[in-house]
């Protein structure tokens, strides 16, 4: 199975995701026209990055509908046809499963001291907003995190990669 990854800011978790699991996308779709960021994060990851607007990259998608497409930071919303049709999954850095309300935009910042556990999950990519079925997670107990206001993004940065490494565990290349 092809895979297929897309971001809008740095690429740095995908970056991070193929070192771990050892393993590169075969191809990377972003929207980010500033690459002089994403070049440089990218440039040991061992895939061809091509830069669209959304709307061709949603086009391309449809042309590859057997493909795995993986969705790190992208920052468009995915038209419903395009859900129906293709197999995509979201990392979310938010603990959907226990706090549905950190679905949507920017989670780590509605994430409360109150909170028992922080973490993110993987799910399946669906015409509503963060609701899809759950493929993984990973979660911190927050009583176990020291200061947790100060690093709370690299918290998660970790929970993410580990809900990826656990999804992919699943995943048939093959």
């Amino acid at each position: 199975m092809k895979w297929i990854a897309l971001f809008s800011q740095t690429g740095s978790e995908i970056r991070d995701l193929s070192k771990k699991l050892g393993r590169s996308p075969d191809m990377i779709y972003t929207n980010n026209r500033k690459n002089d960021v994403w070049t440089q994060i990218l440039k040991d990851v061992d895939s061809q990055v091509l830069v669209f607007n959304h709307k061709d990259i949603m086009n391309r998608l449809m042309y590859n509908k057997d493909a795995l497409i993986t969705l790190h930071g992208y920052l468009k919303i995915i038209p419903p046809e395009v859900c129906t049709a293709c197999n995509i999954v979201n990392g979310h850095p938010g603990l959907i499963t226990e706090y549905p309300f950190l679905r949507g935009k920017d989670p780590q910042e509605r994430i409360e001291d109150w909170m028992i556990w922080v973490g993110s999950v993987c799910h399946k990519v669906v015409a509503e907003v963060d609701a899809g079925e759950i493929l993984s997670e990973d979660r911190v107990a927050m009583n176990q995190i020291d200061t947790f206001k100060s690093n709370y993004y690299n918290i998660l940065r970790h929970t993410s990669l580990n809900a990826w490494e656990k999804f992919f565990t699943q995943v048939d290349f093959n």
